[in-house]
């Protein structure tokens, strides 16, 4: 994991120096193992390092493998001696002990752009290409790293935080309107491709960028989320065989460290992944500290996590920490943070405040997590013409008479709720209200309305049974989730890594019918086998009592106090007295509709601390006349390049 920046003068000037330095200077904190810089010329390269891997050297970066390509990368390759393959380095070569970024170098000298088709893993890099002039950026699959990236009238400039970039004078403090509305609408951003700053943009997941030294731009969508063939296998223990060289493979590329935190629910999924990971450390080190962290609520909200997480434990030999979250109100900005410390700090001999400022390099710098495994065994469907078409009836007619003779019940795949849905009548998925304390000018000139109802309809029609996997592993909530764990975010140096969301692992996994397989992650529950007990692998799917963010609002949170924090510039988003009205009675929503209360606050803390952070940076107000709301800057990239699509052909 590194802090990356860089700038490209368009004029063919000589870059500034001393801007680089500063951009490379602020990302110490996520990079605190080495820092350096290189420049030649009108283009420059900075990067912070912090060193993950025991099996890789700390290379320094900006580097290079021949003097004139030059790379500066957050990355961690997956499948390492299957690329070293690909690119014809044999057992015992140098290849063998080069780092990632050195690997993606080499991948770029043989392939050009196209090496991304190659690579698998989490990345986010920059390459300075000599010969042809030109730098060539990319993203990785699900945008697990993130870019940002702003062009001035004669510079473009790059860095995986968005504070480097605000250091440049021409980069204004102005909000993007649209990730506003987002925001206040549906809680996150649905437009990958924007900031909340104007003029910073975001390299979309799956995406490159080439920019000339000239200023042509050119962005590119190379990958898709691929819809695989439907597999039928003769024999269950040969689909259970592949599944687990695929899970360990996947477990194996994100455990280079021998220390680990995971944050461990009482679900199967963290608990297979705790189970898999202590037996791949256990295979490479003679030595290994591994902990759980389960997150409970003692008060807030009726929970069993922590129990049956220590029974898991307790089977495969980990200690686990219970994290208490119910301080976490329902507009904290530092949760993911807090998370995170108390994660990957406090439980390796370094007990901490959870008020403490967080501020310490931790002992651990890697965690892992189940994210993903909901989505990736999800068994239902969200397009029942497409599911009729494509089941295979004898597969099904078999497995569901199986499941019924050790369940006593059909095997849940979605079809009451379809109808429920249709017919209006299921809870989970009833559509909220419209807020009614937006502004109406603000919501005139963005066409909010319309918005809403096109997000608000069907999910993307997916010519599969498993098309409600594929909308879950499509939907735009992931790379907010990826950037709110971020160093960036964050302000720890620490990578949390998702096992689940490996390509490979997802490839296999969606081919597979959702009966039997997905039924109750039936799949995932039989590779595990005897590692777990019997009280977590037959454990169902157990949600959330409630809504904690509901249930912060009726035990008292003091919405009251931070409603008179929000700025009165604030009014040109939200008609302030409608908001206040219904933030004054929660008891007056339905538990699902907290956010009519809480997005707005959510957002005005946020926008309190980018405005110190602002002040700080770059010494302006984020509400200063500079904010440019009803002209704003059409974006680089353009919108229907952002969003996660899933490949039909």
């Amino acid at each position: 994991m590194s802090g990356i920046a860089g700038i490209l003068d368009l004029q063919g000037k000589p870059v500034n120096v001393d801007l680089l330095q500063s951009m490379t200077a602020m990302m110490a904190r996520r990079g605190p193992d080495a820092q350096d810089s290189w420049s030649e010329g009108h283009v420059g390269l900075g990067n912070t390092l912090l060193h993950t891997s025991i099996d890789t050297p700390a290379t320094v970066q900006p580097c290079s493998l021949d003097g004139s390509t030059w790379i500066t990368a957050d990355a961690r390759i997956d499948g390492r001696e299957a690329l070293r393959t690909a690119l014809g380095e044999g057992n015992g070569e140098a290849g063998g002990h080069r780092s990632d970024a050195q690997l993606i170098l080499a991948a770029y000298h043989k392939w050009g752009r196209a090496c991304v088709h190659h690579l698998l893993g989490d990345f986010s890099f920059v390459i300075w290409d000599g010969e042809r002039r030109r730098l060539f950026c990319a993203r990785d699959h699900f945008g697990i790293k993130p870019f940002y990236f702003c062009r001035t009238a004669d510079q473009f400039l790059f860095a995986n935080s968005m504070d480097p970039l605000r250091l440049h004078p021409q980069v204004s403090a102005a909000l993007n309107d649209q990730t506003v509305a987002d925001l206040l609408l549906y809680g996150f951003s649905i437009h990958p491709e924007l900031s909340i700053f104007a003029d910073v943009q975001k390299l979309p997941p799956a995406h490159t960028l080439t920019v000339d030294a000239d200023g042509r731009l050119q962005c590119r969508r190379y990958w898709r989320l691929p819809v695989e063939r439907i597999r039928h296998f003769k024999r269950a223990e040969a689909c259970i065989e592949q599944f687990n060289d695929l899970w360990q493979a996947a477990v194996e590329d994100r455990l280079c460290t021998d220390r680990v935190g995971i944050l461990m629910s009482g679900g199967v999924d963290s608990t297979s992944l705790a189970a898999q990971a202590k037996r791949c450390l256990a295979d490479r080190f003679e030595h290994f500290d591994l902990r759980a962290f389960t997150f409970v609520y003692q008060w807030l909200l009726p929970s069993q996590e922590a129990d049956f997480a220590r029974q898991a434990a307790d089977v495969i030999g980990i200690p686990v920490h219970p994290l208490p979250v119910d301080a976490y109100g329902p507009y904290e900005v530092s949760a993911a943070a807090r998370a995170m410390k108390s994660l990957l700090e406090s439980s390796f001999g370094q007990p901490t405040d959870p008020a403490a400022p967080i501020d310490a390099t931790p002992a651990c710098r890697v965690g892992i997590c189940g994210y993903g495994g909901d989505e990736l065994f999800h068994p239902g469907f969200t397009d029942l013409k497409a599911w009729m078409k494509n089941i295979h009836w004898p597969t099904l007619l078999w497995a569901s008479v199986t499941y019924w003779r050790t369940h006593r019940r059909l095997p849940a795949i979605g079809l009451r709720t379809a109808v429920r849905k249709k017919l209006g009548k299921d809870q989970q998925t009833r559509q909220p209200f419209y807020p009614p304390w937006l502004n109406r000018d603000f919501e005139r000139r963005l066409d909010l309305r319309q918005q809403w109802q096109r997000y608000c309809r069907e999910p993307q029609r997916v010519d599969t049974p498993r098309s409600a996997a594929y909308n879950g592993l499509a939907h735009p909530l992931w790379h907010n989730l990826f950037e709110a764990f971020d160093p960036g975010m964050t302000g720890i140096p620490a990578e949390l890594r998702y096992p689940f969301l490996d390509l490979r692992l997802i490839r296999f996994c969606l081919q597979l019918p959702p009966v039997p397989w997905c039924v109750d992650k039936w799949l995932l529950r039989s590779a595990v086998g005897q590692q777990l007990p019997e009280s977590i692998s037959m454990r169902p799917k157990t949600p959330l009592a409630g809504f904690p963010d509901y249930q912060h609002l009726l035990h008292g949170a003091d919405a009251e106090k931070t409603i008179e924090q929000i700025p009165e510039a604030f009014s040109e988003y939200i008609d302030m007295r409608t908001y206040r009205r219904i933030a004054r009675q929660p008891h007056k929503i339905r538990p699902g509709e907290h956010m009519l209360i809480t997005h707005p606050l959510r957002l005005a803390r946020w926008l309190h601390h980018l405005l110190k952070i602002d002040n700080h940076v770059a010494g302006r107000s984020l509400w200063q006349n500079d904010r440019k709301s009803k002209t704003q800057k059409s974006p680089i990239i353009p919108p229907d390049c952002g969003s996660m699509e899933i490949s039909t052909a």
